[in-house]
């Protein structure tokens, strides 16, 4: 630019943005942090019951109580396995009565979806929680604009498994028990104020449930890679994460503890670049199947993942468009590269087929049929289940546009 040339900010293009938690410790015995934060008196902590069996309240309650200053803890432990609108609403009427400075979620991704909720609406009473915004218009939207909280209390996620990447993402899950309905709530003002990473949590999780929150971190780290909205920030974490998967899963499924530790910061990697890159027609599937079907979400993501990645690397129809930012196979192709794997003539099915002998390795289902779905019933579903999955903002950003026939 010459000296003469006056600078001007361009209007139009992109708003691209990285956005995480303030603060993110991770290491083992890293809640020790929770000792030494500052700005902590009245906690109000947020589990399940699961959870609570496991010690894993009373560790943190422990911890807290270890401070220089005196603190007042009030606990909520009736999260479901699902994060319904019913916990959000019980969980609010014992916070209101107690207006704490600081929330602690622990637990797994629907404990943290319910604290997220329930943090905005413990912040503005005045909004309802079908106000809650459930789609990104646009990321300037979400980015500039909507409810602000942490000015009342804080947000502080704990993870007790490795997968959903909840506690430094924008993203949670309402499901409305009334309807049998799952919302997908996305904005940045629902990322936590602090996120403590310790894989101490991790290594009591049963080998199913690390298998399946496996696959969701492993579909997170593809489809961020790939996604259109993919960004020079989240693409190293992606290659990172997919990296310590690769060599750690099935070790971590057998329940090696330095495989398990490795895992837990590699959800939390993925979750951070998911978070700023978005997902693909992985997740617009899973989340409609998982919901329909009551099966795990990240069961479903691993059976989709390797059909999604072939699919994804066909060239587009007349009519279809695909990234204009790069070749979709030099994108599989670098996944390759960094995480050892021989791409051969086709980078994509070799992607493919590794994620493939990953399911047989954790010994996962690599069909519909193996989760006990009738045939009947899953032939009967399968078209509203694509109109939906279409309609989701996660199809928005996947790399080539699909349609119902093909979903």
């Amino acid at each position: 630019m010459s000296e003469t040339t006056p600078f001007q900010i361009p209007t139009t293009g992109d708003l691209h943005w990285f956005k995480v938690p303030p603060k993110v410790f991770f290491e083992p015995f890293s809640i020790r942090y929770l000792a030494e934060l500052k700005d902590l008196s009245k906690i109000f902590i947020v589990s399940d019951r699961m959870v609570y069996k496991l010690g894993y309240v009373e560790r943190i309650m422990e911890i807290l109580k270890r401070r220089r200053n005196q603190v007042e803890i009030e606990i909520y432990i009736d999260v479901p396995i699902e994060p319904t609108t019913k916990a959000i609403t019980e969980a609010l009427n014992v916070i209101n009565t107690f207006n704490p400075d600081n929330i602690i979620a622990i637990g797994g991704g629907s404990v943290m979806c319910v604290a997220k909720i329930m943090w905005m609406l413990y912040e503005h009473p005045e909004i309802k929680i079908k106000d809650i915004p459930t789609q990104f218009v646009n990321i300037k939207e979400n980015v500039f604009n909507g409810p602000e909280v942490g000015e009342k209390a804080r947000l502080i996620c704990v993870p007790t498994t490795s997968g959903t990447g909840c506690e430094v993402s924008p993203f949670c899950i309402l499901v409305d028990e009334k309807t049998n309905t799952t919302y997908p709530i996305a904005h940045y003002n629902l990322i936590p104020s602090v996120a403590i990473i310790d894989p101490e949590f991790t290594y009591t999780v049963p080998k199913r449930t690390f298998a399946d929150n496996g696959f969701d971190m492993l579909s997170h780290s593809i489809e961020a890679y790939i996604s259109t909205y993919a960004n020079d920030y989240s693409n190293g974490m992606c290659l990172e994460a997919l990296q310590l998967i690769f060599k750690n899963l099935v070790n971590g499924y057998n329940g090696c503890s330095c495989a398990r530790a490795v895992l837990h910061n590699a959800s939390t990697i993925a979750g951070m670049a998911h978070g700023n890159a978005y997902l693909g027609l992985v997740h617009a599937l899973a989340y409609k199947i998982a919901n329909h079907f009551h099966i795990h979400h990240g069961r479903v993501a691993g059976i989709l993942l390797p059909h999604i990645i072939r699919y994804n690397a066909k060239a587009p129809v007349e009519g279809q468009s695909q990234l204009k930012k790069y070749d979709i196979m030099e994108r599989f192709s670098k996944i390759c590269d960094r995480t050892g794997l021989n791409p051969g003539n086709n980078a994509s099915e070799s992607l493919a087929s590794e994620c493939e002998l990953l399911l047989k390795g954790t010994e996962s289902a690599t069909g519909f049929a193996q989760c006990g779905i009738d045939e009947k019933e899953w032939k009967d579903a399968i078209h509203n289940i694509a109109i939906t999955a279409l309609e989701s903002q996660y199809s928005n950003y996947n790399p080539k546009k699909a349609t119902v026939t093909e979903l």
